[in-house]
Order: C-alpha cells, then sequence, then structure tokens
C-alpha cells in the first residue's frame, strides 16, 4: 500500500472553464481538493445530492468533484475506486497521464461517505482500537475492534448521519444525479473491485446513460457485495491453486521448488502444531512485542500477498528452511488501521448485502482444510460487526444482462473474488472482452489497462490490443527475499526503510546491485503527499504505492 530525497515544491495554476448545470443538480465550483499541474486543465468543485432520493427535499450529502478536461469527445470516464471506501480523487493523478485524456474528459468524485465527502464515514476509532495492545491474540484485537465499531456507529448516529443511506442503493442512483449536474448526458464507466460492483449496478439501473463499461477486479452477475462473503475462501483457495499450479508448469520454478504445494502446507501444519516464537515491531512506533507465528497466521499474511506472486514460490519454500522474515514483517500489519479509509461506509454497503448470512453460509467446497480453519475467526468477526453496525438489508439485484460494451480485466491470482466470474458475466452481455492478466491479482491498472481502456471506448465493437498482457508471472527463484533497515536523512529531518545491501548511488537513490532495480527517496510536504506520490509515479507507469510509515512513501521500479 503506501516514499524519496528530493523535496518538491510545486506551484499548482487551477485553470478554470465554465460548466453547465443541469436540473438534476447544481454543481458549484470551487478548490480543487487535490493539486493541480500546471499543464492541465481541471475544474472543481462540489454537488449536493440527497441522502435518500426517495426524500429529495431531506437531508443532503456534499461530494467533491474534479473534472480533469480533455479531448473533444461528448461522453467522459468516470471512474470508482475499491472498497467502497477508498478515496477515488487519488486516480485522477493516474488517469490524467493515460491516453485516455486525449481523447475526453475524466470525472472523478468522491461518493457519498468517503474522504473529501460530507459527511465522511471513517472511523478513526477502529484504527486506534489495538494501539494499546501491539502483539495481542487476535482474539483481542477482534474485540478491541469491535468496541471501535459501536462508538464510530454512535458518533455517527449523533451525528445525524442516516446510515441506511449509504447502501448500493443510494450509492447508484447518485452516479447519473452528479452527471448531470455537470453537464454529461452519456459517459463510460471504470471501476476497480467494490468501485467496479457500482458501476455495474449504474449499467443495470441506468442502461440509456452508460455508452461502455470497463470492471477490473469486479465482475459479478449480479453486482452483489454478498456474494463476496459467501465465497472468499474458495477465492483465497484459488490464488494458492494457481500459485502451485502455474509454479508446476513452470519449468524453472519447479525445478528450484519442486513439490510446492505438499511441502508448503507440510510447513503449515507443522507450524500449527509448533507455534514459533518471533518477534514483531510496529513499523511506527519501534515497539516490539513478541509473538507465536503460526500456519494460521502464515495463511492470513500470504492471502494479502498474491500481487508479488512472482516472490511467492520463494517466499513459501523459504518457510521450509526457517526463513521466515517476509512473514515476520507483515505481521504487524493485524494490529494497524487503515487511515483515509471510510471504514463506516464499507460496513454500512456491505452488511447491508450480507447481514443475513452466516458462518454456514460460507462456501467451503473444494477448500483446503488450513484455509477454512485459518479464516473461521475472521469470518466471524465480520458477521459481528454486522451485527454491531445493524443497517437495513438491500435484496439481491436481478442478474445483469446488457447490450452495453464491456471490457473485463482481471488477474489470474486475485484471491478477493473467483476468477471464473468473468466468463460467467461476460456471456450476458451482447459485445464484450474478458482479459485475464496472467501476472497479477486483484487490481489489474496500469499502462496496459489504461491503453485497453482508451481503444474500447473510442472503438467498443472492436478488441482492444491485448498483446502487453502478460501470460504467466516471471518467478524469482533465485536471491533472498528483501529485508530493511531504517535509514534517517537528517537534513530532511525523515526516515526511510531501505532495503539491506542496497548500494546508495547519491543522496536518496539506492540501487539493487543483482537486477538494477531503483529505490527514489521522496520526501513532500504532509497535506500534499498522497496526491503527489499518485502523480510521481504515474510518470513511471506505477498505479499503487506502498504505505510502510506514516510520513514516508517508497516508490520502487524495475
Amino acid at each position: 500500500m503506501k516514499r524519496a530525497i528530493l523535496v518538491m515544491m510545486l506551484l499548482y495554476i487551477v485553470l478554470v472553464a465554465s460548466t453547465t448545470l443541469a436540473q438534476d443538480g447544481a454543481f458549484t465550483e470551487s478548490e480543487c481538493a487535490i493539486p493541480v499541474p500546471p499543464d492541465k486543465t481541471l475544474i472543481c468543485g462540489t454537488v449536493e445530492v440527497p441522502e435518500q432520493f426517495s426524500d429529495p427535499d431531506g437531508n443532503t450529502i456534499v461530494l467533491s468533484v474534479v473534472i480533469v478536461k480533455g479531448g473533444d469527445a461528448a461522453d467522459p470516464l468516470v471512474v470508482f475506486n475499491g472498497g467502497p471506501g477508498s478515496n477515488s480523487l487519488v486516480l485522477a493523478n493516474v488517469f490524467m497521464e493515460s491516453p485516455i485524456i486525449e481523447d475526453r474528459d475524466i470525472v472523478v468524485y468522491s461518493d457519498r461517505g468517503t474522504p473529501n465527502a460530507t459527511p465522511d464515514l471513517e472511523c478513526p476509532e477502529v484504527d486506534t482500537a489495538a494501539d494499546d495492545i501491539f502483539g495481542a491474540p487476535m482474539s483481542d484485537v477482534f474485540s478491541a475492534r469491535l468496541e471501535g465499531y459501536e462508538a464510530c456507529r454512535m458518533r455517527l448516529l449523533e451525528a445525524g448521519v442516516n446510515l441506511n443511506a449509504y447502501n448500493s442503493v443510494e450509492r447508484t442512483a447518485e452516479v447519473p444525479f452528479v452527471m448531470s449536474a455537470l453537464g454529461y448526458d452519456t459517459f463510460n464507466i471504470w471501476g476497480v473491485s467494490g468501485g467496479g460492483f457500482l458501476a455495474q449496478a449504474v449499467n443495470r439501473e441506468y442502461p440509456d446513460r452508460v455508452n461502455t463499461l470497463m470492471l477490473d477486479s469486479a465482475a459479478q452477475s449480479e453486482a452483489f457485495m454478498g456474494h463476496v462473503f459467501v465465497n472468499i475462501l474458495q477465492s483465497i483457495n484459488s490464488s494458492f491453486e494457481a500459485v502451485f499450479d502455474t509454479c508446476a508448469m513452470d519449468a524453472i520454478c519447479n525445478d528450484a521448488f519442486p513439490q510446492l504445494e505438499v511441502n508448503f502446507w507440510d510447513t503449515i501444519a507443522d507450524l500449527n502444531s509448533n507455534p514459533m516464537p518471533v518477534t514483531i515491531v510496529h513499523p511506527q512506533t519501534g515497539e516490539a512485542a513478541d509473538v507465536l507465528l503460526t500456519g494460521d497466521s502464515v495463511l492470513l499474511v500470504l492471502s494479502n500477498e498474491f500481487s508479488n506472486v512472482a516472490n511467492l514460490p520463494r517466499i513459501m519454500n523459504d518457510l521450509m528452511d526457517v526463513k521466515v522474515d517476509y512473514i515476520v514483517d507483515r505481521l504487524p500489519n493485524n494490529y494497524m488501521g487503515d487511515p483515509g479509509y471510510s471504514d463506516g461506509l464499507y460496513q454500512s454497503v456491505f452488511c447491508a448485502e450480507m447481514g443475513q448470512f452466516t458462518l454456514n453460509d460460507v462456501n467451503t467446497e473444494g477448500v483446503y482444510p488450513p484455509i477454512i480453519d485459518a479464516f473461521e475467526e475472521f469470518l466471524q468477526f465480520n458477521i459481528d460487526i454486522c451485527d454491531i453496525w445493524d443497517v437495513s438489508t438491500v435484496q439481491r439485484g436481478e442478474l445483469i444482462t446488457s447490450d452495453t460494451p464491456i471490457l473485463i480485466m482481471e488477474g489470474v491470482f486475485d484471491s478477493n473474488k473467483q476468477l471464473e466470474l468473468g466468463q460467467v458475466v461476460i456471456e450476458n452481455y451482447d459485445v464484450g472482452y474478458l482479459v485475464e492478466f496472467g501476472d497479477k491479482a486483484h487490481v489489474t491498472l496500469g499502462a496496459c489497462a489504461l491503453n485497453m481502456m482508451a481503444e474500447f471506448m473510442n472503438a467498443p465493437t472492436v478488441a482492444p490490443d491485448m498483446s502487453c498482457v502478460a501470460e504467466r508471472p516471471q518467478f524469482v527463484v533465485g536471491g533472498n527475499v528483501l529485508t530493511f533497515s531504517e535509514v534517517t536523512f537528517e537534513s530532511l529531518g525523515i526516515a526511510a526503510q531501505i532495503p539491506d545491501d542496497w548500494q546508495e548511488l547519491q543522496p536518496g537513490v539506492y540501487q539493487d546491485s543483482v537486477n538494477g532495480t531503483l529505490l527514489v527517496i521522496l520526501a513532500l510536504p504532509a497535506e500534499t503527499e498522497s496526491n503527489g506520490i499518485e502523480a510521481f509515479i504515474s510518470t513511471l507507469g506505477l498505479p499503487e504505492f506502498e504505505r510502510i510509515g506514516e510520513e514516508i512513501m517508497v516508490v520502487v521500479k524495475r
């Protein structure tokens, strides 16, 4: 998720253009919520929408809007980040540097409950719940976080927030309302993960407004998040199977790690029978805690590491040799919050769609037994959250069939959803293209995907050029998994985690002597940190960044 010695003082000039107000709602121009590059024209402002569209005269919600002006096409692209609960505005920097901008405007707005919207349903009570129990058993962490959810819910209710207004029904109705307020009749939609569920729901309810639909790691026949919960173990299981199968079919990987599947599960069983004492360190406070590394904890960590699939066979194999640094370095994440993510929105949407389910509804058919055991407590925790959140149930929507052209992009190693759903969904569309990235997991966004999207919107009945899509990972079989040490840059008053044994080429620039990978350290003003990093890495073709500490960012490019 989410650094460099280059201090950048950027002067941003806001370029103003006229806007058209639509009778559905009013767009009010105001200062941009993100930095504005000097070579781009951005129109920024807010749209006020009903809290509940069935009560247009009731309470309202204020959404921040960014329009990146592009080519002359009348139908813009509107983009939605994942979660739901992630900040969509951070995507503006990625898309404004893509070829899409040559043809059309790009619209990004903070949908209800997310950062930059008013109200924002962030839950700091949950983020800080485990601060005082670092290293405690996960049962204690879950209990503390449940108390955090109770406190967050109470605070939001006392502030007058109607949590039943933050579900998929209201979020879907919001999209055409906003686009009309901005003066757009028809539009194209891209959504990643939970944002893709929203995009599909909009196409189902307002098909005449949608020219093309593009999904990243989000295809689902009814756009129903309850389906994710019921099948999450199958999704995780499929990703592990994909790693084992792909490695077995790769001559180099199979030669380096023979019998990977059998050896890995034997190691997981051994760790569950004989937990290993390890020491974890809080990445922000430096607090150390002694914990027991079990097979269950390894599975919980690795279920979030499939984006690093090229290294996973080596990491799994290292466990047999008691090389556990990679896992231990990630165990502290169990105790960390996610500031900047609107957890309250996620729970309002998620619980409305899975509140009727119990642990018995989770599909365990064909799932490795250790995965079932490792995730049982976590799944019950999610059910307990929904008991606390107490929102009205939203019924499963109808099967989505459509003549809207669709482009589905999925990672073969996605542990958040079942890969086969892409093929299921595309059969319900008259015109559609399914692209499976053989080296990616959840989220495929990058230069390859952006180029295909640009082509697809201009010629939706012609298959986009897919030659940039990798068929399989390039597995790493030699060398060691990276370990990090903190380096302090006194002149800037910051510290960063630097890979051990990397060569410092110049202040703030480090290189891996084995494969030439460069690491650049950037120090940015806190108020523009995330947007500045997004702008920087988008020029390198990298859509993601990883947060290691509270103030520093790391960007690595091969």
